[in-house]
This record gives structure tokens, sequence and C-alpha cells, in this order.
């Protein structure tokens, strides 16, 4: 796996990657609020994205954090206006992994979900386009990605950050 949130892990970006040949691109386990956008998954053997409903993980830590939650002012005015789903967290199922986004991902081949039944319905998955006739060039050390046909699909991937990981 290259990116694994851990155990209800929650409002995470993952954005402008490039996933390659690899079991799993993105593994989110049990976590709400997260999102994955704008990325490239090419040859992910068992799935690009993976979402867990830890019930067991939630189970084990509920008196932890709602100890944690707790030990914060979360249900005042400046908590609500910079954490404004804190509020009302206990709620709203608060260990079921909710609200996930996966948007405007491209993806070489197929782009396989692989999303536990019950969380199924509570992520938001549009816009996630596949790539006709392109590939990642591993022959040199330059990506032979297509950029013209990526910023046509508004996909900005910082390739001059990006380093050749072996």
């Amino acid at each position: 796996m290259c990116v694994y949130l851990d155990d209800l892990a929650c409002g995470i970006i993952i954005e402008g990657n490039i996933f390659r040949k690899v079991q799993r691109g993105i593994v989110i386990g049990g976590g709400r609020d997260n999102m994955v956008i704008e990325n490239v998954f090419e040859d992910c053997r068992r799935s690009s994205v993976r979402i867990e409903y830890r019930e067991s993980t939630a189970e084990n830590s509920e008196r932890i954090l709602r100890e944690r939650l707790n030990a914060v002012p979360y249900q005042e005015d400046l908590w609500e206006k910079k954490y404004p789903k804190l509020k009302n967290i206990l709620n709203d199922e608060p260990f079921a992994p909710k609200n996930n986004i996966i948007e405007n991902n491209l993806y070489v081949d197929q782009f396989d979900l692989e999303i536990n039944s019950k969380a199924r319905k509570m992520q938001r998955i549009r816009n996630n386009k596949k790539l006709i006739g392109i590939k990642i060039d591993d022959t040199n050390e330059k990506l032979g990605l297509d950029s013209i046909n990526l910023m046509n699909k508004n996909i900005k991937i910082p390739f001059e950050r990006i380093g050749k990981v072996h």
C-alpha cells in the first residue's frame, strides 16, 4: 500500500500522486472526511482505493476517543467555526467511514474500488476517468504521461516534486 490511513484517520487530502505497480494504492482504515482527488492509478493489482469499516477498532477505541473529545471544548462556538462537523459527531455514527471523497482521479486499465458494503453508500465517488492509450514510461527517468491530456482533464500532477521510488 502506498498510502495507508490507519485506524480511523480523518480529514486527510491525498492529491496529485501517481500510484503504479502496487498491490493497493490507498487504504482508508475506517476514517471519514478524507479526500482522494486528482491522482493517477496504473496497475494497482488488488485495488486502487480500499475503504474499510473498522467496527472492532471502533469498539476498542470508543472510550478513549470519547475521553479525548470531552477533554476539549468542541461544543463551543470557536471550535464549531474551525471544526464544524465535530459539534455533532457523537450523533452521526462517529465510527462510520463516512464522507470520503474519491473524485477526479485518472486510471489506466481499471479503477478497482474495494469498499466495505456497509460503507459504500456513505462515500462520494464521481468523475473518475479512464486514460486511453497512455502508459507511464519506466524506461527513462522522465514520466511519460501526456501532460496535455492531463491538463485537458484539469489534473495537475506536481511532476517537479515527484521522486522515483524503486
